[in-house]
């Protein structure tokens, strides 16, 4: 789930900043809503999955049978494949976006077009909306980590921390649903100020001229 937020910023990084050092490369001239882009993004969304499962499902182990429920999850017993689901799904990609973010500040303060300055602005705002979204998302794994650390400290797990565990995760699919859909108006909302601004500054050079 976090990993589409890190395609969307980094596409965004790819517009702003790389769009003029590698202009002859087709993506980057490429329209958000170009149906192209989108493809492009989802094979290397498949592309990057498909490498994680790799170790999961090979060297670490990662999830575990549960007979009474019917289905495989993560058991608290293996710390290691929690550590390294925590790592893949969420710390690595949020990591990724904030980097991509801290980049794109310090690329606008050296900006000496006012055009494009408003432009990168608009989609750094996005990005910080992408945060919030992945922050308020993981809010919902502090139950786990709590169970988690429960049982490292302990060495006993919680009866229904399985069933908490799916119902955290269950919600966090929900709320990516909603996130991603507001952060799509968003995204539209702010193109079409972003339009309005630069429509209001040509005709206020027409008129001054």
């Amino acid at each position: 789930m976090y990993l589409s937020f890190f395609l969307q910023a980094l596409y965004r990084l790819f517009k702003i900043i790389l769009i003029s050092k590698l202009s002859t490369i087709k993506i980057c001239r490429m329209s958000l809503n170009d149906t192209s882009i989108y493809i492009l993004m989802i094979i290397f969304s498949w592309l990057i999955s498909f490498v994680v499962l790799i170790p999961a499902y090979t060297t670490l182990n990662v999830f575990s049978y549960f007979p009474k429920q019917y289905h495989c999850l993560i058991s608290f017993i293996n710390i290691k494949g929690f550590i390294y689901s925590l790592l893949v799904c969420y710390l690595i990609p949020v990591c990724f976006i904030l980097i991509i973010y801290f980049r794109l500040i310090f690329y606008v303060h050296r900006l000496p077009n006012r055009g494009s300055s408003l432009q990168a602005r608009r989609e750094i705002t996005v990005i910080k909306f992408i945060l919030k979204i992945c922050f308020a998302m993981s809010i919902l794994g502090f139950p786990t980590l709590f169970f988690l650390f429960q049982f490292v400290i302990t060495g006993e797990i919680h009866p229904l921390a399985d069933r908490i565990h799916e119902l955290c995760i269950s919600i966090n699919a929900i709320g990516f649903t909603f996130g991603y859909a507001l952060l799509n108006s968003f995204s539209k909302l702010l193109s079409e100020l972003h339009t309005a601004e630069e429509n209001n500054m040509i005709r206020l050079r027409n008129i001054n001229t």
